[in-house]
């Protein structure tokens, strides 16, 4: 009998015996299976990477904001203020309108400049590719879409046009706040439309999940769906979304978790407890 497989032996290499279609598939087969289990670990490996860039980057906006609160007494920035003061940039770049009214360029200067590092980070970096960081839409697309949105209706404030929403329920100062460790920052977002353009990673602001007559979908998380059906909040790793807390420290949480209200606004009294507007 043969020591070797398939019957050839290496002291006949020019035996002409051709591979049977068995043994053929026998090895597309493996390669197959080698390749696939290649590809799944490249992927995680991958979504790992994603993911420590994101809890990173949380926690940079987290001090980033607070230090904000330090040089302000205590005063947290609104996520939208309408009419901000314009803001200049270190290469002499005016920014104002609704470039400034979004958190992003307000809070620039405590990320010490460095957007690109911070807000448009993993898939968020599609959104500039090819915009010169010098153009209006550069600057408004950071704005628009940094990686994390904040808890903009339930903490530092929302100010349209007409004054600040949910004025019973917002907490626009740090000492405000009973439980800063329980209290939602910012959130792992994205925008998708109802139809038209596709999605984007990333969104300035997430609404929290009773907003008077504004609700998140019941069930599972479906990223099908619009965003605003889950308040512009991405649960895109493993189904769950990085959440930075307003003591500095991240935590990943699926979407039963963030669905307590108690989370978003600290003037909550229960987990389903439904913000007023006006």
């Amino acid at each position: 009998m043969s020591e070797y497989p398939f019957g050839w032996s290496r002291k006949d290499p020019d035996s002409g015996r051709a591979f049977t279609l068995l043994e053929i598939l026998v090895v597309v087969a493996v390669i197959s299976c080698l390749a696939t289990l290649s590809f799944a670990g490249l992927a995680s490996v991958q979504e790992g990477g994603r993911r420590a860039r994101e809890i990173a980057t949380s926690r940079t906006l987290a001090s980033a904001y607070l230090l904000y609160a330090s040089d302000h007494d205590g005063g947290l920035m609104p996520g939208y203020e309408y009419g901000a003061e314009s803001i200049t940039t270190p290469d002499g770049t005016e920014i104002a309108g609704e470039e400034v009214n979004r958190y992003p360029w307000r809070l620039a200067e405590y990320i010490e400049w460095n957007v690109e590092g911070v807000y448009l980070i993993n898939r968020t970096k599609k959104e500039v590719a090819g915009l010169d960081p010098g153009s209006a839409m550069y600057r408004y697309t950071v704005a628009l879409a940094p990686v994390m949105g904040l808890n903009t209706y339930c903490v530092g404030g929302n100010y349209s046009a007409s004054g600040l929403l949910c004025p019973n329920d917002v907490v626009t100062r740090l000492p405000q706040v009973p439980c800063p460790s329980q209290t939602l920052a910012f959130v792992s977002t994205r925008y998708k439309p109802n139809s038209g353009a596709g999605t984007m990673e990333g969104y300035f602001y997430a609404r929290p999940p009773n907003l008077g007559p504004l609700k998140w979908n019941t069930g599972a998380y479906d990223p099908r769906l619009p965003s605003d059906k889950f308040g512009f909040v991405d649960f895109r790793h493993a189904n769950k979304a990085v959440c930075a807390f307003l003591d500095g420290h991240s935590a990943l949480l699926g979407i039963d978790e963030l669905r307590d209200m108690r989370l978003w606004a600290p003037k909550a009294a229960s987990a389903d407890y439904n913000l007023k507007l006006n």
